[in-house]
Formats: structure tokens, sequence, C-alpha cells
């Protein structure tokens, strides 16, 4: 039924029209599994953080660096980092660019504590999504902006993933995980907890260099 909705050009508000179908099934499969609250997330230690809460769905609003802003429904997970709790937030929305006519699908993790509430991590499908023989390969390019500072090095960001996660590291890339095209995801399912144990640890982690570069002198 998912397959012949985007085969069909059904797509939902959030996933762009201009979004490859290749691409957009995952989105709408991904969408699907993010709106299910009935199946909530193993709560628990992760490695890196402790996931305390499965809050479900909350309206949520972000803005980003240049200017846009992010509403709609997340899936919302409470967890404890560095002695700290927090919210990581999942969402997926279409992603414009000003130099661009372009619209695009994007996977937004929010990260709300007390310092931050802001998209972390915003990875675009059609820059990062890669299929083959059935199989989802999730990875980000790295590029990360610091607030209104500019830019990051990927070099930087890189060096501080290594500490921590070093298995997210893949080449020039961070990989997030994979998932299988022909069924669909839940939140139950150990590869799809896995995409999200790697996607919190990287935004975290992301976030963390963005600290430190921002009370750098």
């Amino acid at each position: 039924a998912l397959k012949q909705k985007v085969e069909s050009n059904q797509y939902e508000e959030c996933i762009s029209y201009m979004t490859p179908k290749e691409l957009a099934l995952p989105a709408h499969n991904l969408l699907e599994c993010f709106l299910d609250y009935r199946v909530p997330i193993p709560t628990g230690y992760y490695g890196v953080f402790t996931l305390i809460k499965d809050f479900g769905i909350r309206e949520l609003s972000f803005g980003n660096h240049s200017g846009g802003m992010f509403f709609g429904p997340y899936r919302s997970f409470l967890i404890k980092f560095n002695e700290n709790t927090e919210f990581v937030s999942f969402g997926i929305s279409t992603y414009g660019c000003s130099s661009s006519d372009v619209v695009k699908t994007v996977i937004n993790v929010a990260i709300d504590n007390e310092e931050i509430s802001h998209h972390s991590l915003q990875l675009v499908l059609e820059d990062n999504l890669v299929i083959h023989d059935g199989i989802c390969d999730f990875y980000h390019h790295g590029k990360i902006a610091i607030g209104n500072k500019g830019s990051g090095r990927i070099s930087e960001l890189r060096s501080a993933v290594e500490l921590v996660a070093p298995d997210l590291i893949d080449g020039n890339k961070f990989y997030l995980g994979s998932l299988p095209v022909d069924r669909l995801w839940t939140l139950q399912d150990k590869d799809v907890i896995e995409l999200v144990n790697n996607m919190i640890c990287y935004a975290l982690i992301r976030d963390s260099y963005r600290k430190y570069k921002k009370n750098k002198k």
C-alpha cells in the first residue's frame, strides 16, 4: 500500500514532490515508523546515552541558522547524556535552499535542553541516502554550521566522532545505519533502533563540537 501510494505520487505534505520515488518510499516508511506512537522504542542504556522515556508525538517548531522554520509532528525521546536530561526529537520535512528552486526531503534530529533548542542534524535524503540491492544506507556528509560563526571543519568533527563512536566513521562520510527497502519499519526493529541510536549519538557529538567551537577563544 505504501509503495502504491508513492508510485501514484500521493506524497505526504512533509515530503517534497520533487524527491525521486526511490527516496520518497523510505521517507514515507520512516515517517510512518516515527508517527506510530503505539510502538514504543525500548528504553535503557544505549552506550553513549540512556533513553529514559519514549514521549510519542509532539507538535514542535525549530529554526535553523539560515532562518528557516520547521513545524510539525516529531517523535520525541527523553534521554540522559553527560548527567543532563534532554529531549531528542525526529521529524521529516521539506527542505528548500534560497540559492535554488529545488525542494528536497530532510530528516531532522532536534535537541532541546536548558541551553539549546534546535536541529542538531538535518540529513537531506537526496544528498545522503544510498539505495542498492534492496538496502537503504543512511550516511551524512558531515557539514556542520556553528550558529552565526559559520561552518565547522569536517576533519575536526571526525576527530570528535572517533573519540566517542568510531564505528560511525566510513571514509569521508559518517555511516548511520542500514534498513531493508522491502518491509515496513517499526521502532521495535533491531536495525531501526540501531539507526535511531546512531543518529542520536551523532547529533549529540555534533552539538558537543559546536559548544567547543563557540567557547573557543
